[in-house]
């Protein structure tokens, strides 16, 4: 129905501030309020968030009302790593979301993953950043990252390679007005982003194994094929560091819309994929 928080078999609705952030300098703070996050009902069927003006909906000062759900276990903030998920993505599945970002300075609006099992400054984390859209210098929205994440005790690196010669992942822009679909296929030891059902970046374990030592950062062990798979996450965080400072005169902006998330097995072209 219009109006209303998504389904809570399925969806947990994080609130909080950064609710963790992982490592990110954020200023958003999310909020359970129909306000931000909200269905918008048939004929449309979307999963819309809002950011809200700066210290209302009980943000605290300086922060930014925003909205976060995923498919973990948990309860409210943070989200519950470590439980059993309403909803994950195993090994030898895919998972599909289609999406569409609405660009706004400091805005940072993600569809990710991270992984059931995972603890952050552990080995065993697992992040995958499959769309995440923000401003760059040059005040172009951009498709951002396809971000394959790992950690040890002294920090969070990258499997999908950012230096030391190895290649990152392309960008893709998203300031065309439309939706995209961005698919996850996840199999053993690999990793493949499509992007309206054009691949836009692999990442074998091989070849993440060769970004970590590329970045000085010996063997980080590759922690996506645990069986118990990843749970999703949808936000809008706010990072004023890297993307600017939301306009109060445009706020409350819509910021991002969902249309459907799938999941389906084996891992590969849905030939129901509406």
């Amino acid at each position: 129905a219009a109006g209303t928080l998504p389904n809570p078999a399925t969806w947990n609705v994080i609130t909080g501030a950064g609710a963790p952030d992982y490592g990110a300098n954020n200023s958003e703070f999310y909020v359970n309020s129909t306000s931000i996050l909200y269905q918008d009902g048939s004929p449309q069927g979307n999963l819309v968030f809002v950011l809200g003006t700066a210290g209302t909906h009980g943000a605290s000062a300086g922060t930014w009302p925003s909205g976060r759900c995923s498919t973990d276990g948990g309860s409210g903030s943070p989200a519950g790593a470590n439980t059993t998920p309403r909803v994950a993505v195993a090994p030898g599945q895919s998972c599909e979301i289609r999406a569409k970002i609405f660009p706004l300075a400091g805005a940072w609006p993600a569809c990710w993953f991270l992984g059931v099992a995972s603890t952050y400054l552990t080995a065993s984390y697992a992040e995958i950043d499959m769309q995440e859209s923000g401003d760059d210098a040059g005040g172009s929205y951009i498709y951002s990252t396809e971000d394959m994440w790992g950690c040890n005790s002294s920090g969070q690196w990258q499997f999908s390679g950012v230096s030391g010669g190895t290649t990152a992942p392309p960008l893709f822009a998203v300031n065309d007005g439309n939706y995209h679909v961005y698919r996850l296929d996840l199999t053993t030891n690999n990793i493949a982003i499509y992007i309206d059902g054009t691949l836009n970046y692999n990442l074998t374990s091989a070849q993440a194994a060769t970004n970590i030592a590329a970045q000085g950062q010996g063997a980080i062990p590759w922690p996506f094929n645990n069986a118990e798979g990843l749970y999703v996450i949808l936000n809008v965080a706010v990072d004023t560091t890297d993307y600017g400072t939301p306009s109060a005169a445009a706020l409350p902006a819509e910021i991002m819309a969902v249309d459907y998330v799938r999941i389906w097995a084996p891992a590969g072209p849905d030939p129901n994929t509406p």
